[in-house]
């Protein structure tokens, strides 16, 4: 069976050729994202942990931790051709310079006690054999027990530039010597050039583990536990199951239902068969999701049973989402908030929202069943235990999820036209405006992100963006809508000028008068077709930002040929949008995505084909699809990675030099 992180990476093939082997264990990727990938899926195909061991300074920031604010070079790299010491990095024509390290041992690895352990041992020999065997004071520490075994298996890392402008065929020392004083020269200088960033990885080879210790299934099955219990494990893991404190809930409740209903019959709470530790149970949920993972990759078909439960859970899910989006937009979840955690009846809950009785006691039914409103069976009084709140009050920091199931009911309103758009003879897609309410819900479901995260963790990990932003440039938000992200701009960065652009007359004229009641002056909202942005905004924008835009248009193309053409050659375009694949297949089984295509089609992709010419991208037209239209409009793709909060991918770019 192929190793499936192949899938992820791209192998390194030596000039003088590269053996299977080899193929499968050293390879590079793009960014951390993938790299971690390439970890995760070899650990569950050997059943092993790696901890990180060392890591470089700015590990994952490509060039950008070798610079100042100022962009200029806090110390110079060295110009590399051949990765002579551990043999990583593969050798071509090309010149590197390697950045940064990372390296991650064996679980099993080195022990760094043991020469502590040692001396401990030596000591208690001499104490044994002196005339008081059991002195007064103990002269030595006792260290805990370890299962490290001196596994020598190592996972290696190293982020590499390659300067792709000075490919060279001669070998000679001569000509190596100019091409890396050519390059150091153009860093110092601060002149600007294309250049690759990879991150070259060399994976263990099964025989550097089992010199120590074994690998595979057996790994982790060691704990004793009950097979009825191991087994609903397995099938609750299956279902989705992936939190230890829900595992344990499930897996209690079916002991005390299932296997012993009578109380008397039931083992002790110390027999660990059945009331097994929090190691032991983490462990299985590792080893449950890992033998998932090998059944998927055999290609083992999937049992009408095993369908059935599956099927079953989805179409439960669905009606219970309907039920829960009812209590957001009725206000019984503001109810139980405001009654906090103590325990109420339904008349006390239906009195608090202003709502009938009768009504409020089938939806609780709902959320008892579901377990999302816990119930006291000896009261029969309701509470909203305080880990679950934040899911459900207005403008939290943590979900956004409670925002999106407010959607359904918008979705559902639309379902006949929708079912219209998909026959031949039908529309071709929906106008905006048969999303009622669409910029209200769209700057509430962003909302989270640009109050909490905007400002303090995106813009500061981009340190010469800020401190430009600081000092003032142009700002220009695209796609703004009610302009919540341009506001935020503005009053962070009082001395740079913001303009926020939607086609959406009704939002623009909400973001003037925000602005107007905070005062600020440095913010001007424009309503224009970002396809058609006139030529004399040519090279006036120093940093163009969006927020899940591109998708929606219908003529995407041409807006990032607009977007490249007002954009200051030295300036960055942040597109934030979904991160996925562009391929089905490579979606398959992603419970994100699922959501994301039902997202798309039902807003994103109609509202696209409404238009005459539309691209039709919808929602997750994913990485690929997205690198190759940002580099036909122009742009250069630095980075791809995923901002602090958000499962969004961010793709950082600048002009290609020309």
């Amino acid at each position: 069976m192929a190793a499936t992180w192949t899938q992820v990476w791209t192998p390194v093939h030596e000039p003088g050729g590269s053996t299977e082997e080899e193929e499968h264990l050293r390879g590079w990727v793009s960014n951390t994202d993938e790299a971690e990938d390439v970890k995760e899926q070899l650990q569950v195909a050997e059943c092993i942990t790696f901890v990180g061991d060392r890591k470089g300074k700015g590990f994952g920031n490509g060039i950008l931790h070798l610079q100042n604010p100022d962009g200029k070079l806090i110390h110079m790299p060295r110009v590399r051709f051949s990765d002579i010491k551990d043999n990583v990095v593969s050798a071509d024509s090309v010149p590197f310079a390697i950045v940064s390290r990372y390296s991650l041992r064996c679980m099993y690895g080195k022990d760094k006690n043991q020469a502590a352990k040692r001396k401990n041992e030596e000591l208690a020999e001499k104490a044994m054999k002196e005339d008081h065997p059991l002195p007064r004071k103990r002269k030595y520490r006792r260290l805990q027990g370890s299962k490290k075994k001196g596994c020598p298996a190592m996972i290696e890392m190293k982020e590499v530039i390659r300067f792709t402008d000075y490919d060279t065929n001669d070998d000679s020392g001569m000509s190596k010597r100019a091409i890396s004083d050519h390059i150091r020269a153009d860093l110092r200088n601060g002149d600007k050039f294309n250049f690759e960033r990879r991150i070259y990885i060399r994976l263990p080879s099964k025989t550097d583990h089992q010199s120590v210790h074994t690998l595979g299934k057996l790994t982790g099955f060691m704990n004793p536990m009950h097979k009825t219990v191991s087994t609903k494990l397995v099938d609750l893991v299956g279902h989705g199951v992936t939190n230890l404190n829900e595992m344990k809930r499930h897996l209690r409740a079916h002991l005390h239902t299932v296997l012993f209903p009578d109380v008397e019959k039931r083992p002790s709470i110390t027999d660990t068969a059945f009331y097994p530790s929090d190691n032991t149970i983490r462990q299985r949920m590792y080893a449950a999701r890992m033998q998932l993972r090998i059944m998927a990759e055999a290609g083992e078909k999937e049992t009408h049973d095993q369908f059935e439960k599956r099927f079953s859970t989805l179409v439960i899910h669905g009606f219970v989402s309907l039920s829960t989006s009812l209590g957001i937009q009725s206000g019984l979840f503001e109810a139980l908030i405001k009654l906090k955690d103590e325990e109420r009846t339904v008349k006390e809950i239906a009195d608090t929202a202003g709502l009938k009785e009768r009504y409020v006691q089938e939806w609780l039914g709902v959320m008892v069943a579901a377990d999302i409103v816990d119930i006291n069976p000896e009261t029969e009084k309701y509470s909203l235990p305080p880990h679950r709140i934040p899911f459900f009050q207005p403008g939290s920091s943590v979900s956004d999820l409670g925002v999106l199931l407010t959607e359904l009911p918008t979705f559902g309103g639309l379902y006949k036209k929708l079912l219209d758009c998909l026959k031949k003879d039908g529309p071709q897609g929906l106008s905006y405006s048969e999303y009622t309410d669409f910029h209200a819900m769209m700057s509430n479901l962003s909302g989270r992100w640009v109050l909490h995260h905007l400002v303090q963790d995106f813009i500061p990990s981009m340190p010469q963006i800020e401190e430009q932003m600081k000092s003032g440039i142009r700002i220009l938000d695209l796609g703004c809508g009610r302009g919540l992200a341009s506001l935020v701009f503005a009053e962070n960065y009082p001395n740079s000028t913001v303009v926020g652009l939607d086609f959406s007359e009704e939002a623009i004229n909400y973001g003037k008068e925000r602005a107007k009641e905070k005062g600020l002056t440095n913010v001007e909202f424009v309503c224009e077709d970002a396809a058609c942005i006139p030529d004399d905004w040519n090279n006036t924008i120093d940093y163009i930002y969006t927020f899940d835009v591109i998708h929606d248009l219908a003529h995407a193309d041409k807006v990032l040929l607009a977007l490249n053409r007002i954009l200051k050659p030295d300036g960055v375009f942040s597109m934030i949008d979904t991160d996925c694949k562009t391929k089905h297949s490579e979606n398959a089984s992603n419970a994100l995505c699922s959501l994301m295509y039902t997202v798309s089609l039902f807003h994103c992709l109609p509202i696209s084909l409404f238009f005459e010419g539309s691209v039709g991208l919808g929602t997750c037209w994913g990485r690929e699809k997205a690198t190759e239209l940002l580099k036909d409009a122009g742009f250069r793709v630095d980075s791809i990675t995923k901002p602090v909060g958000t499962d969004e991918a961010h793709y950082m770019c600048t002009k290609k030099v020309k």
